[in-house]
């Protein structure tokens, strides 16, 4: 009977033992495997490279010729001392020499405002002569400027179109001889309006 107890007891504590070892495998390998998956995930975000952002090519000035250096310098020169259109300008520089291909180029690209020099042009032609506005209008055309811009400036000149009658018929009785009938007769060919022609040539005293 004792050897019964015994033998009991040995296979008690056996099962009791193996039960114990299946736990402390069980709890290792559950606490083992999220630790694992954890470090494997860190390491990753850690070893992948920030994003670049794609460089923007810088922008590159053409370098300039002598010869366009040149061709600019000479038409800023004039732009400074007159006023010319841009079609006046390269007629101008290709007299100077310059290849038509650099005089467009730099009447193009001296930065200048060709509606600007209309009016200056306008203003000059007023200040040194006598002009009605439609022949004023008709001479800045001729110097190149585009005709939109030409009205523009003449309107904006502010002239007196019928002291310019008087001052243009003044002008004819001072340097030739004329009657009354063909002193109107040439201020309406230089683009006064008749009203403006008579009033001109009766104070003129004719």
């Amino acid at each position: 009977m004792n050897s019964r107890i015994t033998g009991l007891a040995l296979v008690v504590i056996t099962g009791l033992a193996l039960s114990a070892c299946g736990a402390t495998a069980d709890l290792g390998s559950g606490s083992s495997s999220p630790t694992a998956s954890s470090s494997s995930s860190s390491a990753n975000e850690e070893s992948e490279p920030p994003a670049e952002e794609p460089e923007t090519p810088a922008e590159t000035t053409p370098e300039l010729s002598v010869s366009q250096q040149q061709a600019i310098e000479s038409a800023q020169s004039y732009i400074d001392s007159g006023a010319f259109s841009q079609k006046g300008l390269i007629k101008q520089l290709k007299f100077e020499g310059f290849s038509t291909k650099e005089a467009t180029y730099a009447a193009k690209n001296i930065g200048a405002d060709y509606k600007a020099e209309a009016l200056e042009s306008a203003q000059s032609y007023l200040d040194s002569g006598s002009f009605s506005q439609t022949g004023l209008v008709k001479q800045l055309v001729f110097e190149g400027f585009p005709k939109a811009d030409a009205v523009a400036a003449v309107k904006a000149s502010g002239g007196d179109w019928n002291t310019e009658a008087v001052e243009a018929a003044q002008s004819y009785l001072d340097t030739g001889s004329f009657s009354r009938s063909s002193l109107i007769s040439q201020l309406k060919f230089e683009g006064f309006t008749t009203a403006q022609a008579t009033a001109a040539v009766k104070q003129a005293g004719l």
